[in-house]
Order: structure tokens, then sequence, then C-alpha cells
């Protein structure tokens, strides 16, 4: 009966470690996404207001919220009881749209050994489940110890790890360690992410407020040229991300969305950056002096760049690309159709030239081009913008 019991109890020790071995090797993966995928329909289909909602994070496992515009998060953390702190970095994954918040479960973490002598340690998520946001907000920085001065904060987005050499859980309130209480806010559509409520600042409320009692958003052109005037632009940032400064376009102004926002002048780069319909312009057709005919257009010039040309002016491809000003000498290298312009007739040089021609400077066989709209004065001041009276009729030819 004793050699029995003996047996039994030495049974039941390797029945033991067979378990502690197995769990060692393996998680509960599914509790976790569960948990994630709970969450995410609670944002999606929650009314105005807060509610509390279980996460359950797995060993190995993270829930990560991306800012928009931020390339990663930084966790700073305390290595003991003293002032020093340590920062783990958490890059932003690729199916995370930069210009979005994204919520990701990190299933997979993938860390070197722990080195407490090292300031900055850098983790990387091997596998990801993200969603992403238009109307997100995560407290860009938060403290996860309700004293004062605590040290533990997260910035660009938000985190709760169960990975870290210590515990970053945030507030356990049940007996299961993987188990913690995060909030989930509604305030008039944009939704917020926190461990302390309230979620949405007030600041961040007044923004809010302020965005929904603007006009609507401008609608623009393929030269990012407002249509639908008055109407609201976003400026240093990106449309999705709180921090921004809406501002109000009139008619004639251009709109930059997300980074200029409202301007009285064409802006290319601002322009080719923020709107789609810039990069698919057909190419500029050319007239025999290089007048643009079918504006607005693309013009190469050198180095390959792409040039946006916005009204009639010229097109010198390959050269200077878009200008205002007529440049013969280009025009003959890259235009197989150059004609030189014609004299233009001084008895006529008090009324506004129609076309393009030369008009002579100097008394010598110099020669500048006159565009639409100018005035030519031979052998005085050659073209110009204004009318001069003394010298009209006066440079008989």
């Amino acid at each position: 009966m004793y050699e029995f019991l003996v047996r039994l109890v030495v049974a039941l020790l390797f029945v033991v470690a067979a378990v502690m071995i197995g769990r060692s090797f393996f998680r509960l993966t599914d509790n976790s996404f569960e948990s994630f995928n709970e969450i995410n329909a609670e944002i999606n289909s929650m009314e105005e207001g807060i509610e509390a909602k279980k996460l359950v994070l797995d060993e190995h496992t993270a829930l990560l919220g991306f800012l928009p515009n931020e390339e990663m998060i930084k966790v700073t953390y305390p290595l003991s009881l003293d002032i020093r702190t340590k920062l783990f970095l958490f890059k932003r994954p690729p199916s995370c749209h930069i210009d979005k918040a994204c919520l990701c479960l990190c299933t997979k973490i993938k860390k070197e050994e722990y080195d407490e002598k090292q300031s900055t340690e850098d983790y990387e998520c091997t596998e990801y489940s993200c969603k992403n946001y238009d109307t997100m907000i995560f407290k860009d920085e938060m403290c996860l110890d309700k004293e004062e001065n605590c040290v533990k904060s997260v910035e660009g987005g938000y985190a709760a790890i169960n990975a870290l050499p210590y515990d970053y859980k945030g507030h356990s309130e049940t007996n299961d360690p993987r188990t913690r209480s995060i909030y989930i806010e509604n305030y008039k559509g944009t939704k917020g992410i926190c461990w302390i409520p309230p979620c949405i600042s007030d600041e961040k409320r007044k923004f809010i407020n302020d965005k929904q009692n603007l006009p609507k958003s401008c609608e623009i052109d393929s030269t990012c040229k407002v249509t639908n005037s008055p109407c609201s632009c976003n400026t240093l940032g990106s449309s999705n991300n709180p921090s921004i400064i809406p501002e109000i376009c009139i008619g004639g102004q251009y709109c930059y969305e997300g980074i200029s926002g409202c301007e009285n002048t064409f802006i290319q780069q601002d322009c080719l950056q923020t709107n789609p319909k810039s990069q698919d312009l057909e190419k500029c057709e050319i007239d025999k002096y290089c007048m643009i005919q079918n504006y607005p257009c693309t013009c190469t010039s050198w180095g390959g760049k792409k040039d946006i040309c916005t009204s009639e002016n010229f097109c010198y491809t390959g050269k200077s690309g878009c200008q205002d000003n007529p440049n013969m000498q280009y025009c003959q290298q890259i235009n197989s159709a150059f004609e030189e312009p014609p004299a233009c007739d001084n008895r006529f040089n008090c009324e506004e030239i129609t076309s393009l021609c030369k008009c002579q400077v100097g008394t010598g066989d110099n020669w500048n081009i006159c565009t639409s709209g100018q005035y030519c004065y031979h052998r005085t001041f050659s073209c110009q913008d204004e009318i001069v009276e003394d010298y009209c009729q006066k440079d008989d030819s």
C-alpha cells in the first residue's frame, strides 16, 4: 500500500511537471483574439458615452494603438525603484495606414534576451492583426499608475503589453493576470481608448465641436483650386489627426489638404502630394511658339521632374518646364514646328498686344518677345506691362 502511494505521488508530480512545461511552450491565443474582436465590435457599434471593456492579453502579446502619422510607439519604463528608465520601441506595421489611427493585436513579440544595460530596446511584432479607423483617439501620453509621479508612459499611441520584464499590463481587476479593464468612449462619432476615463480631453472635444460647425470639406480641381467655396481645408497634419487646424477657403484660393491648407497661390509640390487628380493630367500640347494649348497639363523639366502648368504659359520639355515668359532659344531646341514670331506692329504700340510678337531693344538687332496683354515700344522700352503715354506713336519704324 505504501509503495502504491509513493508511485501515485510520483506520477502526479510528473503530470504537473508536464503541464508546466507544456504551458511554457504554448499559450492560449484564442482568448486574446476573441477579446480584440469584441473590443473592435464595441468601437464600431457603441452609442455616445463611455463603456468599460475586458481586455485579455496572453503571454507575449500586446494591444497597440498607433496615432496617425506616427511611425512607432515609445514606452518609457522604470528599470528599478530609482529614477533610471528604459525606452521600448514598437514599429508601425505595414497594414496600418499612415494617415489613419490603427488598433493592433500583436500575437508574437520577438525579442532577444533582456539586457538591463541597454537604454533602448526594440521589440518586433512578427504577427499582427490590425484595424484602421478614420476617427480614433489614443491618449498619446499616459500613465498606467494612479500616482501623480509615476514614470511609466506611452508616446505615439496606446500600449497594453504582456511581454516586458516588469508588469506593464494596466490595472488587473480580476485574479487572472492576463485580464484588465480598458475604456472606450464615443463622443459625436469620434472614438477614444484609454486606461482611465475620460478618453477624449476637453481640448479635443472643443476641436470636434468646432470642426462640426465648419463648412463642408473643400472640393478641388486637378490644380487644387477650390470649386465649392466657402469650404474647410485642414493644415499642419492629416485630416484624421485632432492636432491639426481647420481653415476656411474662399473663391479663387487653393486647398492643400493636410499640408498648407488654404493658399492664394498654386504650390506645385503640395498639390502633387495631396491631390491624386494632379497625377493624371495629360502632357502639355504646344503651338509653334511653345505656348500651351491644353492647360492644366504636365511638362517635364530638367532631371525628369514633372511640372504642372496651370495657365496659358509656356512648356519647354526637358528644359525649364512650365514658364510664364517666352524663351525662343529653348523653344527652337525642343519644338520641330518652331517659327520665329513676327515683329510687333508699332503703329498700335498704345494698344494691347493680342499675340506673341518681337519688339526691338535699342537700335541694334536685339529683340524681346512680348506676350498678349503687353505693349511694345520699339528701340525704347521694348515690352512693357503698362502704357507709356509719352511714347505713343513716337517710335516710327
